[in-house]
């Protein structure tokens, strides 16, 4: 089974396919946008997958979004976009030390640092 929709792009100008196919027990998703063609992930896809539906057309058909938002809900997408949302906060914590280190770094550099002598 598959659903299609249109969604504006943030610039609110351009618009792209975003399709979920619904296959034998498996939800694959599809956009068309330049990223999206070259399968990679795109924004198109990661605001629907997270449930923000601004942005699609409403000629796409809110009963299929209600549709496809439950095919999403029973999929392993919201498992994945924890771990998306964890790992994004690690990273950020793991940014905040990087530049603590740096500045002590920098400060080392700049006053010197002993030196023991064997």
């Amino acid at each position: 089974m598959e659903k299609e929709f249109e969604v504006r792009s943030r610039d609110g100008v351009a618009t792209y396919a975003v399709a979920f196919i619904l296959e034998f027990g498996r939800l694959n998703v599809y956009c068309k946008c330049p990223a999206g063609i070259l399968g990679k992930w795109c924004k198109h896809k990661m605001r629907l997958i997270s449930g923000d539906v601004t942005g699609v057309l409403a000629t796409s058909g809110a009963v299929d979004m209600v549709e496809v938002l439950s095919w999403i809900r029973n999929s392993e997408f919201p498992r994945l976009l924890d771990e998306m949302k964890t790992a994004k906060n690690e990273m950020q914590v793991a940014k905040i030390k990087m530049d603590k280190v740096k500045k002590t770094l920098e400060k080392s550099v700049q006053k010197g640092v002993a030196v023991c002598q064997k």
